[in-house]
């Protein structure tokens, strides 16, 4: 199971892949950052936008563990080449449409909002009902009020 973290993770890789042209696309070079007090990588991609974001060593050897990356030896033991598998892309895909878009993402919520406080909505409605009828009888509009 993956942590937010992670998640977000495989979402920037794979993304990072996909800015590149298919036929230019490449592992890239996770170096371990040393001297720091973050046990961390810098990802070396041609797609990755942010050069100085460091990401954990542990989150990359996880989505490797997975079968969401794969990974292979580099030049020196600081050195380590990871790519997207089909595994991590389709895990991609169900994060993103878990995600949906944004306003998706609200009128879901809204709709959970609405299908958890049945009581509330109907109250509310009640409320607006009430408030526009009062409108109706003093003739004013609601801009007037």
């Amino acid at each position: 199971m993956l942590d937010e973290a992670q998640k977000a993770l495989l979402v920037d890789l794979v993304e990072a892949d996909r800015r590149v042209p298919r036929e230019k696309r490449e592992s890239f070079l996770a170096t371990q950052v040393l001297n720091t007090d973050f046990a961390g990588a810098q990802i070396l991609h041609p797609g990755w936008n942010d050069q100085e974001r460091h990401v954990p060593v542990v989150d990359l050897e996880e989505l490797a563990s997975l079968g969401l990356l794969r990974r292979r030896s580099g030049g020196s033991r600081h050195d380590t080449w990871y790519s997207v598998t089909p595994d991590g892309v389709e895990q991609y895909t169900r994060i993103k449409e878990a995600q949906g878009q944004p306003i998706e993402r609200v009128q879901r919520q809204v709709r959970n909002y609405i299908d958890a406080e049945p009581h509330r909505c109907r109250a509310v409605s009640r409320a607006a009902s009430n408030g526009i009828q009062e409108m109706a009888r003093s003739g004013r509009t609601a801009m007037e009020r």
